[in-house]
């Protein structure tokens, strides 16, 4: 059985052109089977830390090191946009990783009805995307991100774009997996509360360059129900979070 990465990033730096600093000296552990989240204002560097993670980037200066190995392949990465292909259905989409190495038809067929129903997407296994709403694309692409069993999952801002009903369910049913599964988790957002409900710790991140502001610790119970939002222990979260958000500065 994989066992989820720890990842230590060290004196971690990226420059872009024009001598851009993005990134300066970012240093934390993150613990196997830790779910992370990413807070700060746009242009943080937030989602090129995420690249930075996936190997889609190259650091200008530092390292992530994966249980001290230089690379992770079983990761996957869930996007802002739920990138399906429209000429698959619900049920395709969330094999085709499965596909791509060339596991069996029967194999793959089972592997996506399991996670269909693990989504709540059971019904619509032969829908096409044009036949899903916002929440439903998200949930198929969360289905496929899970199909090939990650060790890590990347995600930046998935749920961004879905109404805040949609948006609690979605975080309370990949709550519930990640809960289940137990594999390291980075969530970069922009929801403070989304945040909160997910992680084991919040890291707050400093604008231009990106470095690290402040790591706020969730001390919330493992298993998270809707009703832990209106717990004042939550709410003390959210203000604390809040207030250390207000004290960094922000580029216009």
């Amino acid at each position: 059985m994989l066992c989820p990465p720890k990842i230590t990033i060290s004196h971690l730096s990226k420059r872009f052109a024009m001598g851009v600093d993005v990134l300066r000296d970012l240093n934390i552990t993150i613990q196997s089977g830790e779910f992370i989240s990413f807070l700060g204002p746009s242009g943080c560097g937030k989602s090129t830390l995420l690249r930075l993670l996936a190997n889609l980037e190259k650091p200008t200066e530092g390292t992530i090191t994966f249980d001290n190995n230089p690379q992770l392949n079983e990761l996957a990465f869930l996007f802002q946009e739920s990138t399906l292909l429209p000429w698959l259905t619900v049920s395709g989409n969330i094999s085709m990783p499965l596909r791509l190495r060339k596991v069996p038809r029967e194999e793959r067929t089972l592997i996506a009805e399991k996670l269909a129903d693990l989504v709540g997407l059971k019904h619509a296994l032969d829908y096409y995307p044009r036949q899903l709403s916002g929440g439903m694309k998200m949930r198929a692409s969360l289905a496929r991100s899970l199909s090939l069993n990650p060790q890590l999952l990347l995600l930046d801002e998935p749920f961004g774009a879905l109404d805040a009903i949609s948006r609690n369910r979605l975080n309370e049913e990949l709550h519930a997996i990640h809960y289940a599964e137990k594999w390291t988790a980075i969530l970069v957002t922009h929801s403070i509360q989304e945040a909160v409900f997910l992680s084991d710790r919040v890291i707050l991140l400093d604008s231009q360059p990106g470095r690290i502001h402040k790591i706020i610790p969730v001390d919330l119970p493992d298993e998270r129900p809707r009703s832990i939002r209106e717990s004042n222990q939550y709410q003390h979260i959210v203000a604390e979070i809040n207030a250390s958000l207000s004290e960094i500065p922000i580029q216009i």
